[in-house]
């Protein structure tokens, strides 16, 4: 669904609502800002 996108590492459930909200890509904050938040819940 978003496998080339940070919001293809959010587990599925999450992908698929991000979707059904009609987002079709991260923003470009998220972009940047995301993988800081996933190395941080390591």
């Amino acid at each position: 669904m978003f496998e080339n996108t940070v919001f293809g590492r959010l587990d599925q459930k999450l992908q698929r609502a991000i979707a059904d909200a009609g987002y079709e890509k991260p923003t470009p904050i998220q972009e940047k800002a995301m993988p800081y938040l996933f190395a941080a819940a390591l």
